[in-house]
């Protein structure tokens, strides 16, 4: 499998969602979801948490997103953030070790290289202001290696 194309499409797919926004940011709805991100026990230095309705389970509220910095998230203080509704919703992870990165093949990574394929975990969020400690390890998900 060429990773580099998956990569390659994720970080471009997550920047045009990011800039473009989903829904309305002025819902009255929407609670503030903020917390840690760690992967093997560090700080994520770079990446973004994206808090998608799980439709599956009747949830159709807006969808949340926000950067992850040295390991923290906040859905309403991040520059490219919007909160959640609550309920069902599926948690997806892109993580980067922060530091800029071209490969052999001269593609830019400029939050560094993927710590690891997407994560994605499934969890109910309460319709108000939470914060999540969300800790992930390499028996989680599948390392990729983009040279």
């Amino acid at each position: 499998m060429d990773y580099r194309n998956l990569i390659s499409g994720a970080v471009i797919c997550a920047a045009v969602f990011l800039l473009t926004g989903c829904g309305s940011r002025t819902n009255d709805a929407s609670h503030n979801i903020s917390g840690t991100v760690t992967f093997d026990g560090k700080p994520i230095p770079r990446g973004f948490i994206r808090f998608t309705p799980d439709e599956s389970q009747g949830n159709k509220g807006a969808t949340g997103y926000a950067e992850i910095i040295d390991g923290k998230f906040n859905t309403k203080t991040s520059k490219k953030s919007q909160g959640v509704e609550g309920g069902a919703y599926i948690v997806r992870i892109d993580a980067y070790d922060g530091n800029p990165y071209t490969s052999k093949s001269g593609n830019e990574y400029s939050l560094g290289k993927p710590l690891f394929a997407q994560y994605t975990v499934k969890k109910e969020l309460p319709s108000e202001t939470t914060t999540l400690q969300l800790e992930i390890t390499s028996d989680d998900v599948e390392l990729v290696d983009i040279d």
